[in-house]
């Protein structure tokens, strides 16, 4: 339901405020906290929930919202990392966390937008994740 999204959401996004990615995210922590409840709106609407995000804030245009912070392979191997963690300390519920993982893993390869090497990024097939949820 919405408030477990929610929970999930928060709980990834308190990892990465302690994590070495976070300068992608400034360091205004009240900025950085409104905005994982915008981010929180998006992922309840894309999960079938109500339309809050869209209400509030129109089409996503995500990559074009995130085009100001440079966002490499790596930074996304991290940020799927901290997904992993936090699904598994909010118990995320067993039936629907694969329909999760796939929408999450495939949606963070668009949001790379610096490459820095040749080889395509590196897929995490749920198979990979699933026991250590």
């Amino acid at each position: 339901g919405t408030e477990k999204i929610r929970e999930l959401v928060f709980h990834h996004h308190g990892l990465i405020w302690h994590s070495s990615i976070q300068p992608i995210f400034g360091h205004n922590e009240e900025h950085f906290w409104h905005a994982v409840g915008i981010t929180a709106d998006f992922h309840i609407e894309a999960c079938g929930g109500p339309k809050s995000y869209t209400n509030r804030r129109g089409h996503p245009h995500l990559r074009e919202r995130h085009f100001p912070f440079t966002i490499t392979e790596n930074d996304r191997e991290i940020w799927l990392e901290l997904y992993v963690q936090a699904l598994h300390d909010v118990t995320f519920p067993a039936e629907v966390v694969e329909e999760y993982w796939r929408w999450i893993e495939s949606l963070s390869i668009r949001m790379i937008n610096r490459r820095t090497r040749s080889e395509e990024p590196i897929r995490v097939p749920f198979a990979s994740i699933a026991e250590r949820l």
